[in-house]
């Protein structure tokens, strides 16, 4: 899945970099994408039908610690539905990367 969506990212006209975000905590996000102005894109991908909030905690940390720059998460799942989780983080069936709906 992340190497799918590293894929696509190849596709963009700008320079995307790509990581993985962990604390001391061990919280952590399975890709951030960063444009070379700073903007960052969060990925997660779980393998249940949906996903809730504890879930995204980790993701929820890297945003509030970025701010403005962080201008989306996305926690892919194997459900049908896409839904918004809270501020600038959503949940998508993985389908999404290969199936506009």
């Amino acid at each position: 899945m992340v190497q799918e969506v590293l894929r696509q990212v190849t596709w963009l006209d700008e320079v995307v970099s790509a990581g993985h975000w962990r604390t001391r905590d061990d919280d952590d996000v399975d890709l951030v994408l960063e444009r070379s102005d700073g903007a960052v894109v969060a990925i997660e991908v779980k393998a249940g039908d949906h996903v809730d909030g504890r879930q995204v905690a980790p993701m929820r940390k890297l945003r509030d610690r970025l701010g403005s720059a962080f201008l989306a998460g996305i926690a892919f799942h194997l459900g049908r539905v896409g839904y918004e989780l809270e501020d600038r983080i959503h949940s998508l069936p993985v389908e999404r990367l290969w199936v506009m709906q």
